[in-house]
C-alpha cells in the first residue's frame, strides 16, 4: 500500500512537472509565431502600398504578434530603409520604384514567423483635369466654365491642384487659382474649350478638351 502510495506521489510530481515544463514552452515561444500587419484597419499576413517619397516623407506600420518576440525586418529587393521600434515599423526610400520588405518576428526558443511588405515608391502622381461648361445666359452668350471635379491622384499623400488654365478656341489662354470662371463669347456656333490643372509638384495634366454649341 506505502509503495503505491509513493508511486502515485511520483506520478503527480512528474505529471505537473511536465504541465509546467510545457507552459515554460510555451511561454517562451516554442511555436512559430504569427505576424501580422495593419493596413486599412485590417491585420493581414501581408500587404501592398504605395509611398510618395519626394517630400522626403516616412510611413509607419503596426505589426501584431501572438507571443513575445524580437522583431527584425530584412530587405528583400529595392532601395527601402526600415527601422523597427517593438511593434512600429516605419519605411523610408529616397528613389521610386520600390521593393519588397519581410518583417521577422523571433522567439526565445528560436522560432520564426513572417510578413511582407510589398511597396512602390513614387515622387509625384500628375493631376487630372475634368471640365464642364454651362451656358447660364444664351442671349448674352455667358458661359460658366467649370474645372472643380479636377483632382490629384496623390491627395491623400498631401498632394493637391494649385492651378488651372482655360482656353476657348484660339483665344488667350486664361490662367488662375480658381476652378470656375465665366466668359462672355461675342459669336455663336462650335466653340472649343481645353482646360488643364497644374499640383503642388508644379507637374500639369494632360489637357482635356469640350465642345460646346452656342
Amino acid at each position: 500500500m506505502k509503495t503505491i502510495f509513493i508511486l502515485s506521489l511520483l506520478t503527480s510530481v512528474i505529471f505537473f512537472s511536465a504541465c509546467e515544463d510545457r507552459k515554460d514552452y510555451f511561454a517562451k515561444g516554442g511555436f512559430i509565431p504569427n505576424v501580422l500587419i495593419y493596413k486599412d484597419n485590417e491585420l493581414k499576413p501581408a500587404i501592398n502600398d504605395s509611398l510618395k517619397i519626394d517630400r522626403n516623407a516616412s510611413y509607419s506600420y503596426k505589426v501584431e504578434c501572438n507571443s513575445p518576440v524580437v522583431m527584425s525586418s530584412r530587405v528583400v529587393n529595392g532601395d527601402i530603409s526600415v527601422s523597427i521600434s517593438e511593434s512600429d515599423i516605419t519605411v523610408t526610400s529616397s528613389r521610386s520604384g520600390g521593393g519588397k520588405v519581410e518583417v521577422i518576428a523571433t522567439t526565445e526558443l528560436g522560432k520564426t514567423g513572417s510578413c511582407t511588405m510589398e511597396l512602390w515608391t513614387f515622387n509625384n502622381l500628375p493631376p487630372v483635369c475634368n471640365v464642364i461648361a454651362t451656358i447660364i445666359d444664351p442671349d448674352l452668350i455667358d458661359v460658366e466654365i467649370d474645372a472643380s471635379q479636377s483632382y490629384d491622384k496623390d491627395a491623400k499623400f498631401g498632394g493637391k491642384i494649385i492651378e488651372y488654365e482655360f482656353q476657348i478656341d484660339d483665344l488667350e489662354v486664361i490662367t488662375t487659382t480658381k476652378p470656375v470662371i465665366r466668359q462672355i463669347l461675342r459669336n455663336s456656333g462650335v466653340r472649343t474649350i481645353t482646360a488643364r490643372c497644374k499640383d503642388d509638384d508644379n507637374e500639369w495634366s494632360l489637357p482635356k478638351e469640350i465642345k460646346l454649341r452656342l
